[in-house]
């Protein structure tokens, strides 16, 4: 028997609070962080980070999943990232054996479908943010350039402020709200579903993307300072020419008291 899981990243954040009033499905488990619901054979896997996995959802459910969610208020993705995966019950199987398409099972312990749907919606945001700093990194390339170029940047301080204030949630989002480099609470019940659990995040290379991610954020990071550095020297250069022209000021009215003009 294979199970189709589709991983949908819809939202920033999905308040799972809201999750029960929204939906029409019932609740299987809830946390603050993950709700699971169930309708008609259809599993939900609700997370706060922002993913949803649907198993063994038809097309329609799954747009009306959609409108539910909209109608009850939440922001999501105008062009949500998908990836899908699935789960296979195949008695001849040797505990289990995971490939880039699916992950075939002797048998479907519980759990099991648990730490596969958190795999997947962690590939997916992190997909997205790995998405979002290719666009960052890009547009830094295009300041650097014209840094060199002109020998400035045309960034206002708040501009760059709110940079550095995306960059710091964008960190915090991906330690703390994906959680990728922590374990799923089952897999410290279960050598099986903990070898599982590993199996399939080398299989997404959920490590390796994390670090990536990192190393672009050092990349941003170390920008931040160059362009902080540009925007001080600016601002340093104004403060000089205010001073200059207020000593000038102060000149002029020196010497016009001195010799007043029409005197």
């Amino acid at each position: 028997m294979a199970h189709r899981l589709k991983a949908i990243y819809i939202a920033k954040e999905l308040p799972i609070s809201k999750l029960k009033r929204a939906l029409d499905f019932s609740e299987v488990s809830l946390t603050r962080e993950t709700a699971v619901y169930r309708l008609d054979g259809t599993v939900l896997y609700a997370y706060s980070f922002g993913s949803i996995v649907l198993v063994d959802c038809p097309a329609d459910r799954e747009n009306e999943v959609f409108a539910k969610l909209a109608a009850a208020g939440m922001m999501l993705k105008e062009r949500p990232l998908t990836e899908e995966y699935s789960v296979i019950e195949d008695p001849k199987a040797r505990n289990f054996a995971v490939s880039s398409s699916c992950v075939a099972v002797r048998k479907l312990e519980q759990g099991m479908m648990k730490v596969v749907a958190r795999v997947l919606a962690q590939s997916v945001a992190l997909e997205s943010y790995e998405e979002e700093f290719d666009r960052i990194e890009e547009r830094f390339t295009e300041l650097n350039q014209e840094l060199e170029r002109r020998g400035r940047i045309g960034l206002s301080s708040r501009e760059v402020m709110r940079m550095i204030a995306r960059n710091n949630t964008v960190v915090k989002e991906i330690v703390s709200g994906i959680g990728v480099l922590d374990k799923p609470e089952s897999a410290w019940d279960s050598q099986l579903i903990d070898a599982l659990h590993d199996k399939l995040s080398d299989e997404f290379e959920l490590q390796e993307r994390f670090q990536n991610l990192d190393s672009k954020i050092d990349f941003v990071q170390e920008n931040y300072k160059v362009f902080l550095e540009s925007l001080r020297s600016r601002y340093e250069a104004k403060l000089e020419w205010i001073i200059i022209i207020l000593i000038a000021l102060e000149i002029i009215l020196f010497v016009y008291d001195l010799f007043p003009f029409g005197g």
